[in-house]
This record gives C-alpha cells, structure tokens and sequence, in this order.
C-alpha cells in the first residue's frame, strides 16, 4: 500500500518541519546545571534552632516562628506528601489569615543570614478542622 500525501499535507510538513528543527537546535540539556544547583542546595541545610507555634480555629491560621529576628521565614506547601509545589516567604508572627477548605502538606523553613537552611518535619493541616501545633528543634 502506497501512502499519498495531499498537497497540504506535503506544505504543512514544509512549514512545520524547519519549525520543529529551530526549536530543537535551541533547547539545551539543563541536567548538569541542575544537578549542581541542586548539589549546593542540599550543601546548604543544617539542623538549626526552629519553633513553630501553629493554630486553626474557624478556618482561620495563626502562627508564630523562632526564634531568630533575623534571615528569611519560610513556606513550602504542597497537596501531596514530599511534593511541594509553591514556597511563599512569610513574616516571623502572622496574626490571623482566612483559609477556607483547603488542605495542605506543609514544612516551614528558616534561612539563616550566613545562608544556612533547616526545615520543620512535614506535617498535614486540615483547614476544616481545629488544631494546633507545637514544635521545636
């Protein structure tokens, strides 16, 4: 059996063939890059001192991290276990915040000023359910 191609098939394959060889002459392998990236992350994380004071009540959070003033607080969240997918910077005391029914896999973060990084364990919260969390490490 012979295979035909039409007139527009013949001009599409014209068209998109040079399109698909311009894309992939300008893609590039990234792995090496992220395989440092990664490696200096992880270089990176420490056990250092963190508290958290969490609470739910209402669907609404309240929190509370230590024990430093100083460096950057944050969180990463995500809807499965171990797979973030977003990481919000967020103030040492947070007074009161509406969530609503979502649910969340969560791990605090601190980064030290000297660049150093430590994680709270993960932990699952139910903003549909009053809880309250005391940590420290």
């Amino acid at each position: 059996m012979l295979l035909s191609l039409s007139a527009f098939s013949i001009l599409m394959l014209q068209i998109v063939l040079p399109i698909a060889g311009f894309i992939l002459d300008m893609m590039t392998d990234i792995t090496q890059d992220f395989l440092r990236r990664r490696s200096e992350y992880l270089s990176r994380i420490r056990k250092l001192p963190l508290q958290v004071v969490l609470m739910v009540r209402n669907r609404r959070l309240n929190f509370s991290f230590g024990p430093s003033d100083k460096g950057r607080y944050f969180l990463i969240t995500g809807f499965l276990p171990g797979l973030y997918l977003t990481s919000i910077d967020i103030p040492r005391n947070l007074p009161d915040i509406y969530i609503g029914q979502t649910k969340w896999y969560v791990r605090l973060g601190w980064e030290s000023p000297e660049g150093w990084i430590t994680f709270s364990p993960e932990w699952f919260l139910d903003f549909s359910q009053d809880q309250e969390l005391f940590w420290k490490q």
